[in-house]
């Protein structure tokens, strides 16, 4: 007897191994239904600035520095099909060196400063390449906003078991400041400060350690607020 049932074990040893296996893969199908990979955690939505670049030379005739009408109309073209304005960066570069040279890059930056935009010198940066030598090279450099790619509902706004942002996260914020931004720079990096002044700022302190600085009143704020809106008091 004892024979027997030892033989129908050893029979049915296999077959509940299998089961075993099996249980154990429909368990693991039945898990990653409801477990995430942090992978697939979706990244903040947030407007890039990139970079771009638009280049024109001003051509001028050999041993002449004066900006003659075609090539007047060629920049003027240039100026308003590439829209410069604020936030963007005027450069003329010099292919060559000389009195010769810097009168002429001179011509080209008055008539610039004719329309109210402000060009620098430079002469080697990334990015920059020399002009030829009879001409002078305006490179116009301006940051433009992608917006991150909304709606997102690739994620189930039902089902979120790693505690992760919904894909939808941040949307309409994200999309809102690229599109109000005035200078698309500012999201690429910060602007520089301008110098303080010490004496000011350590007056403010002196003051507030002392015990001088008064409360402001909700009539204080009010014409305060007026201020800023006028442009008084500054």
């Amino acid at each position: 007897m004892t024979t027997r049932i030892s033989q129908g074990l050893k029979r049915l040893a296999p077959i509940v191994a299998a089961l075993s296996v099996l249980l154990v893969v429909a368990g693991c199908k039945t898990l990653d239904q409801y477990v995430e990979d942090w992978d697939s955690v979706p990244k903040p939505k947030e407007p890039q600035a990139n970079l771009v670049q638009y280049g024109h030379d001003v051509l001028f005739e050999a041993g002449r520095d004066n900006l003659g009408i075609t090539e007047r109309e060629r920049l003027n073209a240039f100026l308003g099909k590439t829209g410069v304005g604020y936030g963007d960066a005027v450069h003329v570069i010099a292919g060559g060196s000389g009195r010769l040279t810097e009168r002429r890059r001179e011509r080209v930056r008055v008539h610039l400063a004719l329309k109210n935009i402000t060009a620098t010198a430079k002469s080697n940066e990334f990015g920059i390449q020399y002009p030829p030598a009879n001409a002078i090279r305006i490179a116009v450099r301006r940051h433009l906003v992608t917006l991150p790619g909304c709606p997102d509902w690739s994620g189930y706004p039902g089902r979120n078991f790693n505690n992760a942002v919904p894909s939808n996260f941040g949307c309409a914020t994200a999309t809102n400041l690229g599109l109000m931004v005035a200078n698309p720079a500012d999201l690429a990096s910060g602007r520089p400060l301008d110098p303080a002044d010490g004496t000011v700022a350590a007056g403010a302190v002196e003051r507030y350690r002392k015990g001088e600085t008064k409360t402001l009143t909700p009539e204080d704020v009010g014409v305060t607020q007026n201020q800023q809106k006028t442009g008084e008091g500054e």
